[in-house]
């Protein structure tokens, strides 16, 4: 007959197998902690090379001894990570990259927004943008205007700047420049500078990664509308679109997500915006000159209208650009503002409405259906990073 073990040999095998846990279990755990430490350092990896690369893209210049902070955010949302990270114990989307430039080596860690402190990273500021503009061109002919570039306009402020805040004293011109800028979601092009340093903006398309790839040329979601249903209802402020882009954006709903087709402002962007004056007179006369003085017979005052019929002809870098007293010649030459499709501006006088036709401006009836492309004007103390081009346009900051 068999017999069962005894009391000594079942204390024995417990004591036994005790020690084998005291033993083997600190281990197992020990490698999946140094496995688990293993998948975040790769992780961990992963975004500083994304934080790396938003730093090319969007930073004018980082010098030796600087230091950055990139939110783990926004490289989910601007998509230079393509999925979402998991926030971990160490992980947090809350955090930032916080980069270090020292002796010209970057260095890189995760840390919390309120400890990373930016310093030595040079923005693009309005100033920065005047300072390096060229101020030898003659708008009247288009002599030693510089092709691609920020102009500044010599004259058309007459009597005095101070007189114009909103009017422009520098203009990009020619078909491609460096002019795009991100404002939120919304990709816009720069058209200038006023005499008040306020950025005067036009909206493009919706930014994707970061990039301003959807131009108004090829963008097929803008929005089209009639000016009003009634011929004598003409002056823009009692326009049907004035009305629409002033639900846009005004003082009742600066806390709010407000949209216009495509063109979405959130309250973080509707700070960075200004209430502008805009010369909304007849498109008038044989000269730019005359043209400009025409415009600023009549003011509206909003935080958004429409092009100017002066912005369109400031923009081309033709030399065979001119005016007659109800149209334009050539000026859809060299010149970025020129879209296939019939858009509005916002000149008007008692009995016609202007409007910028394949690149000529002519007068059309106020029940056309015609493309609005809302203009907005961005405050003075503004900062920006990027490089103004399709795949780094300037970020408002």
């Amino acid at each position: 007959m068999k017999r069962g073990f005894t009391l000594v040999e079942m204390m024995a095998v417990i004591v036994i197998i005790g020690i084998l846990s005291i033993v083997t279990v600190p281990l197992i755990v020990n490698k999946i902690k140094g496995k688990s430490s293993d998948i975040d350092d790769v992780t961990k990896k992963i975004i500083y090379n994304a934080a790396n690369l938003y730093l090319t893209d969007t930073v004018s210049e980082i010098g030796e001894n600087s230091t950055f902070c990139v939110p783990l955010n926004d490289l989910v949302n601007k998509g230079y990570l393509s999925d979402p990270i998991s926030n971990t114990e160490d992980i947090s989307l809350s955090n930032v990259v916080e980069i270090k430039n020292q002796n010209g080596i970057n260095s890189y860690k995760i840390v919390s927004a309120n400890n990373c402190v930016a310093s030595n990273v040079t923005y693009v500021t309005i100033s920065k943008l005047k300072n390096n503009s060229n101020s030898n061109c003659n708008f009247s002919n288009k002599q030693n205007c510089k092709d691609n570039k920020l102009n500044k306009i010599d004259s058309y402020n007459n009597p005095s700047s101070s007189s114009y805040p909103f009017a422009l004293s520098h203009a990009y011109i020619g078909s491609s420049p460096s002019n795009l800028l991100i404002l939120g979601s919304n990709c816009f092009s720069i058209i200038g500078v006023t005499n008040n340093n306020s950025l005067k903006i036009i909206y493009e398309g919706v930014s994707n990664n970061n990039k301003c790839s959807e131009l108004a040329n090829n963008n097929t979601n803008l929005l089209s509308k009639q000016w009003y249903n009634e011929d004598q209802k003409i002056s823009f402020s009692n326009s049907n679109i004035s009305s629409d882009l002033n639900n846009l954006i005004n003082d009742s709903n600066l806390d709010l997500v407000t949209t216009f087709g495509s063109l979405s402002l959130t309250s973080t962007d509707k700070q960075k915006l200004k209430k502008a004056i805009f010369y909304v007179g007849d498109f008038k006369g044989n000269t730019l000159q005359n043209l400009i003085n025409s415009e600023r017979t009549s003011t509206y005052e909003s935080y958004v209208g429409l092009l100017n019929s002066s912005d369109f002809i400031f923009a081309s870098s033709s030399s065979n650009c001119s005016i007659t007293q109800t149209s334009t010649q050539n000026c859809n030459q060299n010149n970025y503002l020129t879209q296939q499709n019939n858009i509005w501006s916002i000149n008007t006088s008692s009995d016609k409405i202007t409007s910028i036709n394949n690149g000529v401006i002519t007068s059309t009836s106020s029940n056309s259906a015609l493309i609005v492309r809302p203009v907005l004007f961005l405050k003075d103390n503004i900062r920006l990073t990027g490089k103004g081009t399709v795949d780094s346009p300037y970020i408002v900051q």
